[in-house]
């Protein structure tokens, strides 16, 4: 027989309760049998056994604490008191707290696998406070079974970034997706406050193109998309909105963003192209992927789901390979060579042509007329941060030394407030030139200057100013002086970083240094040109 508990009980008696120790439950049992070697044991008593009754007395004292009769051949034991007795059992709400909180179901295990009893509790749906303080989570997703049965009924927008700045310096793009067709089109901007004008854009091509108008639009609720709720309820466009922090309600832009980013990525992977070309490549990707058949359209493409016809694949190359353009029509000179080895970019939206890029000039050209070498891919052989390190410190430089074409206009002085000539790189040269005392660190200087500055001789020079020497200014503050304008300390300006003559390495950046041991300087009115053209020397970059 299988024994289901072992428990404990008291056999209650006019003298003294008889401990019942060790009592198993056996539910198949229909008797109840009392052991009297484990009664007698357990309580220090003995029986006395007679023809009609029993009787169970102390041992220590022989007094008799129950008696019995006998029926048909067996003693039944009575207790003294009538008593109902019954199981206590815990209901399942408190092992689920002795248990850590568990789930339900590994409760239920538990308590059946060990046969511990317990109340079934009627109310299977009571919520436990405290786990829902210490385990809340988002719910499941259903699986969405809507389907937009023409174009522009449902469009999906959301707005990605922010990467590292491209080449284009773009920060961020905002998609835009149909859900009958699932064609995708993005939108490059630089601030996410463009985003009104570039739906804008988008609401007017493709109301024009497919001559719809569109119904509704889901995107999240941040600021971008909360300034443009009250323009879509002026237009009658329906504006559905996820939920704070459930991405997943916008899934179909999310998944978007990421099939995007991870083909971008791969393109500029295989092309050895730095990050700072992602907005190419991402627009190259959208460009592949609206060609490319999807499941979800049961392998169709966006392409013909939208327009109706499939795409053409055979103007399709490499994207970031070697691309020889047809420039014969930007030469100025007839001898000059009719192509450069460039890469190629994408496809242009506007035109029917590829987007080819110099890497040595920095130009994008536009052409039809392209030859490409798939196997080549140039900025393999190129370090991933060419021309980064020259665009910081050109950034570093005032806006008249990088806009030279802004000619001999006239800029205030930031000392004095007086107007100086933005152009001041031949007296600087001359006043580098007037203040050493030796002939070869002169001509060194002077060589500097003509280097940097494309400075003139002094005998082309008729400037009245080109013999006053230049007291050492350091950005826009002068050295020492006295009230009458002497400088306090013999100083002189110097510019250290030319090449030597004859040296081909390339120049680098000039910097501005202090010598002593030198003549003192004669007095000066304040506002000259020599403090404006120290100031220009320090930020100086090489022209050639």
């Amino acid at each position: 027989m299988e024994i289901q508990h072992v428990g404990h009980g008291i056999l209650r008696s006019p003298a003294r309760n008889l401990q019942l120790k060790n009592i198993l439950h056996v539910p198949t049992a229909h008797k109840d049998l009392l052991s009297v070697n484990r009664l007698a044991r357990d309580n220090h008593v003995f029986f006395e056994f007679h023809p009609d009754h029993f009787c169970v007395k102390e041992q220590a004292t022989r007094k008799t604490l129950l008696t019995g009769p006998c029926r048909r051949g067996l003693y039944p034991v009575r207790p003294a008191n009538k008593e109902v007795l019954s199981a206590h059992k815990l209901p399942a709400s408190l092992w689920h707290h002795r248990l850590g909180h568990p789930a339900s179901s590994v409760v239920q295990r538990v308590l059946h696998h060990h046969k511990i009893p317990f109340i079934q509790e009627s109310n299977k749906t009571s919520i436990c406070d405290a786990c829902q303080k210490g385990k809340s989570h988002q719910l499941p997703y259903p699986r969405s079974s809507s389907v937009s049965s023409s174009v522009l009924d449902l469009i999906f927008s959301d707005v990605w970034g922010s990467p590292p700045s491209s080449v284009g310096r773009n920060n961020y793009y905002v998609s835009f997706i149909d859900d009958h067709s699932k064609f995708t089109w993005i939108y490059l901007l630089r601030r996410k406050s463009e985003v009104f004008q570039c739906f804008r854009e988008f609401q007017a091509l493709v109301e024009r193109q497919f001559d719809r108008k569109i119904r509704t639009i889901q995107t999240d609720w941040g600021g971008e998309y909360q300034a443009l709720s009250s323009f879509f309820s002026r237009m009658g466009i329906s504006h559905h909105v996820s939920c704070p922090h459930a991405h997943q309600q916008n899934g179909s832009a999310e998944r978007k963003h990421r099939h995007i980013v991870e083909v971008g990525l791969t393109l500029l992977a295989h092309a050895s192209m730095p990050l700072k070309f992602w907005d190419e490549a991402f627009l190259t990707a959208v460009y592949l992927i609206n060609r490319l058949p999807t499941k979800v359209l049961q392998n169709d493409t966006p392409h013909f789901r939208l327009f109706g016809e499939h795409p053409n694949y055979e103007f399709l190359r490499s994207f970031g390979c070697a691309c020889w353009p047809n420039m014969r029509p930007y030469n100025t000179r007839k001898l000059a060579f009719r192509s450069t080895k460039c890469v190629f970019l994408g496809y242009s939206n506007k035109h029917k042509g590829y987007k080819c890029l110099d890497p040595s000039a920095g130009r994008v050209y536009i052409s039809r007329d392209v030859v490409f070498d798939e196997n080549i891919f140039p900025f393999a052989s190129l370090h991933p941060n060419a021309g980064a390190q020259l665009r910081a410190e050109i950034a570093l430089l005032p806006d008249m030394l990088r806009n030279p074409s802004a000619g001999d206009s006239i800029l205030p002085d930031q000392n004095t407030g007086s107007s100086l000539p933005t152009n001041p790189s031949q007296d600087c040269a001359r006043d580098l030139m007037h203040t050493g005392a030796n002939s070869e660190s002169t001509e060194q200087e002077s060589a500097a200057g003509d280097r940097y500055f494309m400075c003139r001789n002094l005998a082309d020079s008729t400037d009245p100013r080109a013999d006053s020497p230049t007291s050492a200014v350091r950005g826009s503050g002068r050295t020492g002086g006295s009230a009458s304008g002497r400088a306090s300390s013999p100083s002189r300006l110097t510019v250290s970083g030319a090449p030597s003559a004859g040296s081909s390495a390339a120049p680098s950046v000039p910097h501005v240094s202090e010598s002593a041991q030198l003549a003192p300087q004669p007095d000066r009115d304040a506002g000259s040109a020599g403090d404006l053209c120290a100031w220009i020397v320090y930020g100086a970059i090489p022209c050639c």
